[in-house]
């Protein structure tokens, strides 16, 4: 977020000089200007307002600003390839993920579980993945489900920004039925 600090209303008195003058305010030693990013990252931050004197005598005051993101990041998910044929074999599915933050921070990628609607061979017909991680790339085997019905893989991934706002995306892979 960048800073507004001509909103900011801040005053000084001084004994022998009426107007003082408003030195930029700092953050982390630094001068907050119009393009200063404050982190959205929940935390105070510290301030410091200063002001200086027909004498050159510098004042300063702290205070702390917080930025709250309450915006969960935003995300497209592509598997790839999303329909496969009933050869019984293992293939390579990668997933293609793009992620997006309100506040232009880093947004951490997580595979949460990989499903299907046959359960029961989930334990043998899901290979290489890691749960937990970043993984984009594991493989699943091209069987259907129960009655030769075709058989749903899903896909579930976790994006999380740096304020910890969450968002789930889901996609499927499908084997069987028409292609």
């Amino acid at each position: 977020r960048r800073a507004d600090h001509d909103r900011v209303h801040v005053g000084a008195s001084d004994l022998v000089d009426a107007t003082p003058e408003a030195l930029a305010p700092q953050l982390a030693g630094s001068d907050v200007t119009g393009a200063t990013l404050f982190p959205a990252d929940n935390a105070p931050h510290t301030v410091v307002f200063r002001f200086r004197d027909d004498s050159g005598n510098v004042g300063s005051a702290p205070s702390s600003v917080t930025v709250s993101d309450g915006l969960a990041p935003t995300g497209a998910l592509t598997l790839a390839p999303a329909r496969a044929f009933p050869t019984g074999r293992l293939f390579v599915v990668s997933a293609r993920i793009s992620s997006s933050d309100n506040c232009g921070g880093v947004v951490s990628v997580r595979l949460v579980s990989i499903r299907s609607n046959a359960p029961w061979l989930d334990a043998a017909d899901i290979v290489g993945a890691s749960l937990g991680t970043d993984d984009r790339r594991f493989y699943l085997r091209a069987r259907r489900g129960l009655w030769r019905r075709s058989r749903t893989y899903t896909v579930t991934y976790e994006l999380r920004d740096l304020a910890g706002n969450v968002t789930r995306l889901v996609g499927r892979v499908v084997v069987g039925g028409g292609r």
